[in-house]
């Protein structure tokens, strides 16, 4: 059997790669390591980048830590590029870098 051409991954393997403090973020580093191993393109879904940044926003006030929040969305945005975001909501025309204000 070849291995997946495409792989979706979801929130807390994101958050866990992201947040060196979350409960899974050993198993998320293995398991991203174990991925790309099989070299599939990992993919997100724009509301897992969402809920991610909801969640690690929230943690970081919740911790006292808002000063954080800026190197968290840096760290998520590495793991995370934009080329990997799969857009299923109506915004992504929106938020397009091809989209201009009244034109």
């Amino acid at each position: 059997m070849s291995p997946p051409k495409q792989v979706a991954l979801d929130t807390s393997l994101l958050v866990g790669l992201v947040d060196s403090r979350d409960i899974w973020h050993p198993a998320a580093i293995a398991l991203r390591d174990a991925l790309k191993g099989a070299q599939p393109q990992m993919v997100y879904f724009d509301c897992v980048i969402s809920e991610a940044i909801n969640v690690l926003a929230r943690r970081a006030k919740e911790r006292n830590r808002s000063s954080e929040s800026t190197a968290l969305l840096t760290q998520l945005m590495s793991q995370a590029p934009e080329d990997s975001i799969i857009w299923i909501s109506g915004i992504q025309a929106f938020l397009s870098r091809d989209h201009r204000l009244g034109s």
